[in-house]
């Protein structure tokens, strides 16, 4: 992981919002996207607050000028309202799409919204629309067929799934898994990955014809499976990993992990570490595993440069910044992996977010080194394919 490539053309856009030039608040981050100038994060804004925040936020890094704005729930729906922003998805260089949650027994006004330059201005979606409800736990776009996937939470929606194959223009709205919701997508090229949760016997399916007809994979597959599959990374159509909440008995919670390489013919299994945990999110960075674990003991980030076959764990002790870690991701475009935490005590819920460009070795909480890049930019582009 010590690809130091930074190449680039580009104009800098003046746009409204509150702007750092130092790392923005220390807030619960729930997912994280890339683009080659851009990181995107899904914040919820803990403004020193304990307990379940719910001021939603989205937040911009640019790799450039090293700078990070701001974007209220006002900057994207046009209206303020409570909730957490909990999904982001990129395609290609200016397309992103952002997802909202409500708070507890709260309805959002809209569901998600996207923009087509960066953030400059805003569509704004809901169930008006065609969208099965407005409470979206996860976002993915097909790179090939530019498919636009929302995954919805248990309990909140008859469908589980909205899909739209024409850039949010009119959707159609899928339940494959009967009634529980969907944590995590992957799609290609109209093959499409899902993960469901809540200890159901349908815990991970397959589509290759973009929703039409599904193939489960569940806990006679792989033990792994038996309970909340929290998240899914696909390296290849073929190749998908799983983390996961092992429900196999109250007492007796595991936190699993699992993969095929074969499409889903079959499946390996490890465990990750047991007691009660669960795997909670799930990243393959040039063949390094990373699975990030969060419940009731100190919470950590575990490595695998053999596919689960062995760990090695990263904690407070030895240099990791935060505990209780949400999500983590491969930024392809840095070369580097990034994490996102709910808490640093598990008791009040201010979060944070580091990086490492060396596999753990060092993490940082300040921005990334500024990106300076030169050339055109077909042949940047061609540099991360």
């Amino acid at each position: 992981m010590h690809r130091k490539v930074r190449l680039w053309v580009f104009s800098i856009i003046i746009v409204s919002g509150i702007c750092y030039s130092q790392p923005p608040p220390q807030d619960k981050v729930w997912d994280i996207a890339f683009s080659p100038r851009y990181v995107w994060m899904a914040y919820s804004n803990a403004e020193n607050r304990a307990g379940h925040s719910t001021i939603g936020v989205l937040r911009r890094y640019d790799r450039a000028t090293q700078e990070w704005k701001t974007y209220t729930i006002a900057d994207i729906f046009g209206t303020q309202f409570d909730c957490e922003v909990t999904a982001v998805a990129i395609y290609e260089d200016s397309t992103v799409w952002v997802g909202v949650e409500p708070k507890t027994g709260d309805t959002p006004n809209y569901a998600c919204a996207y923009t087509h330059n960066n953030g400059d201005s805003w569509t704004p979606l809901s169930e008006a629309n065609g969208i099965a409800v407005n409470s979206v736990d996860c976002i993915e776009i097909d790179p090939v067929t530019q498919t636009v996937w929302l995954g919805h939470d248990w309990g909140e929606a008859y469908y589980s799934l909205s899909r739209s194959t024409d850039g949010g223009a009119t959707w159609t709205k899928l339940d494959p898994n009967y009634y529980n919701g969907i944590t995590a997508i992957a799609a290609y090229n109209n093959l499409v990955w899902i993960a469901a949760d809540h200890r159901v016997t349908k815990v991970v399916m397959k589509s290759t014809d973009n929703g039409v007809t599904w193939t489960n994979y569940d806990y006679a597959d792989s033990p792994a499976f038996y309970g909340d599959p929290c998240d899914l990374y696909m390296v290849s159509p073929d190749e998908v990993h799983v983390a996961v909440y092992n429900w196999s008995s109250v007492y007796d919670q595991t936190a699993g992990y699992a993969y095929t390489t074969d499409g889903g013919a079959t499946w390996h299994t490890h465990q990750v570490l047991k007691y009660d945990e669960y795997a909670k999110t799930v990243t393959v960075a040039e063949g390094t595993v990373w699975v990030g674990l969060r419940w009731h003991q100190p919470h950590v980030l575990f490595e695998s440069q053999n596919y689960g076959a062995s760990w090695e764990e990263h904690n407070k002790s030895n240099g990791l910044p935060y505990d209780d870690p949400f999500v983590i991701r491969y930024d392809k475009y840095a070369d580097i992996v990034w994490a996102g935490f709910w808490s640093d005590t598990f008791t009040n819920f201010e979060g944070g977010w580091c990086w490492t460009d060396d596999g753990g070795a060092t993490w940082h909480t300040d921005n990334p080194p500024a990106i300076v890049l030169t050339g055109v930019r077909n042949s940047v582009w061609s540099l991360y394919q």
